[in-house]
């Protein structure tokens, strides 16, 4: 699991910043200031660091010095948050080695597009083999009615005859998979979460969406918006098919999550939970499959089902043999 050091020290930004990770399926570390930051980069060695630039004793400008020259540190993704929108200060700081600059308050969009992109480029740059149709599966080639969507190590291989690339290990990704091993058989959430169904807790599991949930639901649903728009301008129906399809579910998820005089809903159980985790993570992984190829991602918005039961339901026009 890819694991992201916050440091900040506003508790709040901290702790915002952190809930938003965490439902993307990320791994995050805490530290209140520069010094408690740097100890725990140097022992923990995330992933990607997301740093502010004002703090007390030591402010982000030295805890990137430090880790720069720092071979153990040196080349761990680095973004800076500021409250200063100063192109100056910005260059500055990218002068020292930082990899990006996320401007407070940073919107969801803004921050998790940061982070996948960071990552993409340190997944890039790993020692790993480059992915080529011949090392996705020993001695074949991938034909154009197979596709692939397996696990190595920390990274997934995906793709199909078009293009293959790497994804970080995310738990979407692992549910995908198990849905693509059992074509038209419905998985409830709660066994795609490895849990077993009538051995949960009973009693009320909490809202069913928190404050930072609903924010990042109506976040998502603006910039689907924008990207109906432009889909509807340039006449693609495929692309406009799934964009409203999204639109429904998100919006079908805030309905959900109120009742009435707009009073946030609690989740009665663990099986409305995961069925409210997994579609999130499914989703989010869907959308980071479709950002390197459009038509594997779209090919999984349009057969992959989401809900209490999810389901793969292959396209019967376009059969794929999956590679797991």
């Amino acid at each position: 699991m890819t694991r992201i050091l916050i440091v900040e020290d506003q508790r709040e930004m901290r702790e915002n910043l952190a809930t938003i990770l965490e439902m993307e399926g990320y791994a995050v570390l805490r530290a209140a200031d520069g010094s408690d930051g740097l100890d725990l980069a140097r022992r923990e060695r995330p992933d990607l660091i997301l740093c502010d630039v004002m703090m007390p004793e030591l402010d982000g400008y030295g805890v990137l010095r430090a880790l720069r020259a720092d071979p153990a540190t040196a080349d761990i993704p680095f973004i800076f948050l500021t409250a200063k929108g100063d192109k100056r200060e910005q260059r500055a700081g990218m002068n020292l080695g930082a990899d990006d600059y996320l401007t407070k308050p940073v919107t969801v969009s803004d921050l998790l597009n940061a982070v996948v992109a960071r990552m993409a480029r340190a997944a890039q740059r790993t020692t790993e083999p480059a992915v080529t149709a011949a090392s996705a599966a020993p001695g074949a080639r991938i034909d154009p009615d197979e596709a692939v969507l397996r696990k190595e190590g920390e990274f997934w291989t995906v793709g199909d005859s078009d293009s293959l690339f790497r994804l970080r290990d995310a738990k979407g990704l692992g549910y995908l998979s198990v849905l693509l091993a059992h074509p038209g058989r419905e998985l409830h959430a709660l066994e795609l979460e490895g849990a077993e169904i009538g051995r949960m807790p009973a009693g009320d599991a909490g809202e069913a969406l928190d404050s930072t949930a609903r924010a990042a639901y109506r976040q998502r649903l603006q910039e689907l918006g924008r990207e109906l728009e432009e889909a509807r301008s340039h006449n693609d129906l495929g692309r406009i098919e799934r964009l409203e399809s999204e639109t429904d579910a998100l919006t079908r998820e805030l309905e959900r999550a109120f009742g009435l005089g707009g009073r946030a809903r609690r989740v009665g159980s663990a099986a409305e939970r995961a069925r409210l985790n997994v579609t999130r993570t499914i989703l989010t992984s869907i959308r980071k499959i479709e950002s390197h190829s459009v038509r594997l991602g779209r090919y999984l918005a349009a057969t992959v089902r989401t809900g209490v039961f999810c389901v793969y339901e292959p396209d019967p026009s376009r059969p794929l043999r999956w590679r797991l």
